[in-house]
């Protein structure tokens, strides 16, 4: 059922080279905020998560915080996930940093209260372990996340599929496939406590769960979506209530909403539901190769499930003729446009033609699956396109997290390979609320790669520009007055810039200013040990 996407891959190829196509559809460029992180040690990835949140607490300050889980899950390799404090107004990093992993299987992100600090939670499998959480404090103390805790949810030996989600910082679940026993759920809650694990009845042929948290007409409610080996996937609840009252290892039954039967799946179902709504909706996502799906539940119209293609041209968009569409991801949500407010579906995914077009991908759509809203017909995202087909399994996350617990953005995380190095990239992008496209500042920036933060005598920053410019960096106190500067006259390219002789400045917050040819692109908020 899962088949390769190499072997898909080199199919698409024999296609475009069998005749010339036209393609009637157009991807828009994104120009969206959007930068490059993570460590150059992944190799071969296979899979990506995301999350993000508002209104963290470190040494920082109060700030935003974003999140991305990415390696490949064969036995024996590294994988990372990638945590981003982020300035609660913009995008500008104040920190980031990496969190790494050996020998595990599919990291998966989140974050939730402890009763005193923010807690990032890591579900993942590790081989011939088990299935765990680990715990990051963050702290008003601390710069960087502190591990506290790891709590251990199975002692499997065979890999099963495990991921979370969590609803504004006060409620969370966790689900994975604990092959032999069935699937199984843990909640979490506001003050740190967890629940004893609850096995679904009747579940030992079910694999690849996923899951979301949702508060919906006055219930908190655990969505999770499972497939079988012939394609069929379910969808059912739980009450977050009675799985958080288990103090003890219990069995429940599901409350199947709805099956769908014979699905031809490449890769696993994603799942999301609005985190606030007087309607439980819920909706996933899911591609046959060809075709990216989204199967959906919409109270506000019939509330009869229905699946749409979103692009083949049922919502009133061309079809992505010539191209096959791969690992598609997505966010159901609340989201802002002009003076109102509705829920709105959003899918991103990898398109390839086999040959020389290969870009990450997304489209918006009515809940009701009416037609899209975002702009026609597809939106690329930034720096997404590729002269050559990605070799590993491609790879895109969106953020679950709605409007009401996380930042202006819907937050994106993708991977490619950069064939000039020889490394693949991990992209951090940031799609404001209620624009169509991603769309925002110009695609040229700086200050994203800034380091040490805090520093004491030297600040090293990174800057990428796609034409030779000037750079200029300042450095502020919070009174406005400039402390240092550094002017550089740079080629098209990366380059890492230092402001140094900063040893005897006070103790304090600064701000960091970059231009660009006398633009500002960037300011982020550094600190002075």
């Amino acid at each position: 059922m899962l088949k390769p996407f190499k072997t898909l891959a080199l199919a698409a190829c024999l296609i475009a080279a069998a005749g010339s196509l036209s393609y009637a559809q157009t991807f828009t460029t994104g120009v969206a905020p959007e930068h490059v992180f993570g460590s150059p040690q992944i190799k071969d990835p296979t899979n990506v998560s995301a999350y993000s949140l508002l209104n963290v607490e470190s040494a920082y300050g109060t700030h935003n915080l974003v999140l991305a889980g990415w390696g490949n899950a064969n036995k024996g390799n590294y994988s990372e996930v990638v945590w981003h404090y982020v300035d609660p107004y913009s995008v500008t990093v104040i920190d980031r940093g990496v969190l790494p992993y050996d020998d595990v299987a599919e990291l998966d992100v989140a974050a939730i209260q402890n009763g005193v600090n923010t807690q990032i939670v890591v579900a993942y499998y590790r081989y011939g372990a088990g299935h765990f959480l680990d715990f990051y404090d963050i702290t008003p103390t601390s710069t960087t996340p502190v591990l506290t805790n790891t709590m251990q949810l199975s002692a499997s030996q065979k890999y099963g599929r495990i991921r979370i989600d969590c609803f504004n910082k006060s409620m969370a679940a966790v689900v994975w496939n604990n092959p032999g026993v069935g699937i199984q759920v843990m909640a979490g809650n506001y003050y740190g406590q967890w629940s004893a694990p609850v096995t679904m009845i009747t579940s030992t042929d079910q694999k690849d769960p996923d899951v979301a948290v949702t508060r919906a007409a006055g219930n908190s409610t655990i969505y999770m979506v499972t497939d079988n080996s012939l394609g069929t996937i379910t969808v059912g609840n739980l009450d977050w209530n009675f799985v958080m009252a288990q103090t003890t290892p219990a069995v429940a039954f599901l409350n199947i909403e709805d099956v769908d039967y014979g699905t031809n799946l490449y890769g696993k179902t994603v799942l999301d539901c609005p985190d606030l709504c007087i309607y439980q909706n819920w909706g996933y996502t899911y591609s046959d190769g060809q075709t990216v799906f989204v199967r959906s539940r919409d109270h506000f119209s019939t509330g009869v499930p229905f699946t749409v293609g979103v692009n083949s041209g049922a919502l009133g968009n061309n079809p992505t003729t010539g191209f096959k569409a791969f690992s598609p991801t997505i966010h159901y949500g609340l989201t802002e446009y002009g003076n109102s407010w509705t829920d709105h579906v959003s899918t991103g995914w990898y398109a390839t033609n086999g040959n020389d077009r290969n870009l990450y991908a997304g489209i918006q759509m009515k809940a009701d699956g009416s037609t899209y809203v975002s702009a026609p017909d597809y939106m690329g995202l930034p720096n997404s396109e590729m002269p050559n087909v990605i070799q590993s399994p491609p790879g895109i996350a969106y953020s679950k997290s709605d409007l009401e617990g996380t930042t202006n953005y819907l937050y994106a995380a993708y991977y490619d390979f950069d064939e000039s190095i020889g490394e693949y990239r991990l992209h951090h992008a940031f799609k404001p609320w209620g624009t169509s496209t991603f769309k925002g500042t110009k695609d040229l920036k700086t200050g994203q790669g800034t380091y040490p933060n805090p520093f004491s005598n030297v600040i090293n920053t990174s800057v990428n520009l796609n034409a030779a410019g000037t750079v200029k960096l300042e450095l502020f106190d919070v009174t406005g007055k400039l402390v240092a500067q550094q002017k550089s006259a740079l080629a098209a390219g990366t380059h890492t810039l230092q402001l140094d002789g900063l040893a005897n400045i006070t103790s304090g917050v600064y701000f960091l200013n970059s231009t660009v040819n006398g633009a500002k692109i960037a300011s982020q908020t550094v600190i002075k040990k």
